[in-house]
């Protein structure tokens, strides 16, 4: 998330978006505790579901493993930039009052930032996903 907000605030330096629109930018986030994921069923069930057991487990980077299998940080920089731009493109430049080709090119350069800083220095990239284990019951 660092590369791509460097993206973003490198546009607003460039004159290629405004402190304004930049201000009012969201990045979605991720990566909840265990707590948040169970807080559901805190009074017992949710929707007539009950939880059994619950844990934090974490799955590691797949674009970064895959660039240490292969060490092609062009690949890797294209592969990170195209993820984090399927879902943070929307909340990002979705608010802007430009022309929808205005607001793709401008799109396109901070991902292009973004893929450059990846490939520049890969392993600085890694992301360590939190991943909650549920096992969810119905009553009978």
């Amino acid at each position: 998330m660092n590369a791509l907000d460097a993206g973003i605030r490198a546009e607003v330096a460039s004159g290629g978006l405004t402190q304004d629109e930049y201000d009012v930018m969201s990045i979605p986030r991720w990566n909840r505790t265990l707590a948040e994921f169970t807080a559901p069923f805190d009074a017992g069930s949710a929707l007539g579901l009950t939880l059994v057991e619950s844990e934090l487990d974490f799955a590691p980077d797949a674009y970064l493993a895959a660039y240490r299998e292969d060490h092609d940080a062009q690949k890797f920089g294209a592969a990170v930039s195209a993820f984090l731009r399927a879902f943070t493109e929307p909340s990002l430049f979705s608010g802007l009052a430009r022309a929808a080709g205005a607001t793709s090119t401008i799109a396109d350069r901070v991902y292009a930032r973004v893929a450059e800083a990846a490939a520049a220095d890969p392993e600085a990239m890694e992301t360590l996903w939190h991943v909650a284990v549920l096992r969810i019951a119905k009553p009978a």
